[in-house]
């Protein structure tokens, strides 16, 4: 299984832009290569430890903020707009796009 997920934050407006591309892409991936979207508010204002996931991410040294995408072992950093998003994320996943 790939690891392919989005860690949010509420009201983050990169985080919402990156939510909107996203899920219209995970319309054309097969149900395991979806990316999962993680709202990690709870975390970021409350401390609240719900989420075994930013352990891991924290223990390896890679929470560096909100939004967080990794893709396949592969950290990418938010684009300048959405269709740049999308078309980074469209190239980077065209293998296992469904037309």
């Amino acid at each position: 299984m790939k690891t392919r997920l989005l860690l949010t934050r509420k009201g983050c407006p990169f985080c919402r832009q990156m939510v909107s591309v996203i899920n219209k892409l995970n319309l054309d991936l097969p149900l395991d290569k979806r990316i999962k979207i993680i709202d990690a508010w709870e975390w970021e204002e409350f401390g609240v430890d719900n989420l075994p996931i930013l352990k891991k991410l924290n223990k390896d040294g890679l929470a560096e903020g909100f939004p967080f995408l990794i893709i396949d072992g592969v950290i990418i950093e938010p684009a300048p707009g959405k269709e740049q998003l999308n078309i980074l994320l469209k190239t980077f996943l065209k293998d296992d796009i469904l037309y």
